[in-house]
């Protein structure tokens, strides 16, 4: 595993009702290197199905303007999934230029559509049913989390 891998994790957000793993990476992509490492390494882009779940990241506090798994063919998740949940910023969607087909995440947590080449930090999901708590964790820790996940299936 790449060392520098671990220096990219900010924290990791657990959500036992929705049985899915949040992870912050703070390394800076554009929105379809992000995907392809949430998919590396994850399962994919995170998803923000239902309000509560949107909520329970805003507390979590993140840098501003971070990729998230939606994108516009029409409007739906990375994993062609249809998105009922939608979270708007005013004035959002406007594809400026007509070029921005992908979103991302306000430091408040509304949602903003932009240019899919632009580097950000993003979210990523795992489907692991893992309960629910939130701290910052050292890489040590990460790596230890990651063998203890591969670990118990």
């Amino acid at each position: 595993i790449d060392s520098d891998l671990f220096l990219n994790y900010y924290f990791i957000f657990f959500r036992e009702i929705s049985q899915r793993t949040f992870v912050l990476i703070q390394k800076a992509m554009n929105w379809t290197d992000a995907r392809e490492y949430c998919r590396n390494h994850h399962t994919d882009l995170a998803m923000m199905l239902t309000e509560p779940e949107a909520r329970d990241l805003w507390t979590v506090k993140g840098p501003h303007r971070v990729w998230i798994g939606m994108y516009r063919e029409p409007w739906r998740w990375s994993d062609n999934r249809n998105s009922s949940f939608k979270n708007w910023r005013d004035g959002q969607p406007n594809n400026y230029l007509a070029v921005q087909y992908c979103v991302f995440l306000n430091l408040d947590y509304t949602w903003g559509d932009d240019d899919c080449t632009k580097m950000r930090s993003f979210w990523c999901q795992t489907g692991d049913k893992i309960n629910y708590f939130h701290r910052h964790i050292s890489n040590a820790e990460y790596s230890e989390f990651r063998v203890w996940r591969r670990n118990s299936g």
